[in-house]
């Protein structure tokens, strides 16, 4: 996992900047997932529940 950001750093609005950067490997793929509003929680459910697309 990447850099993580939750030091108390407000944004512009005034709002908490709690996202990060997560990365991972999956079947041979390099995947990145950044954000700066969803909790570190809510981007490891999405990761977990990516499936692997068969075209």
């Amino acid at each position: 996992m990447g850099p993580w950001g939750n030091d108390g750093e407000l944004d512009k609005k005034g709002e908490l900047i709690t996202g990060g950067l997560l990365q991972w490997t999956q079947d041979g793929t390099q995947i990145e997932m950044d954000s700066t509003r969803i909790s570190k929680e809510m981007m490891l459910e999405i990761a977990r529940s990516m499936k692997v697309v068969e075209l």
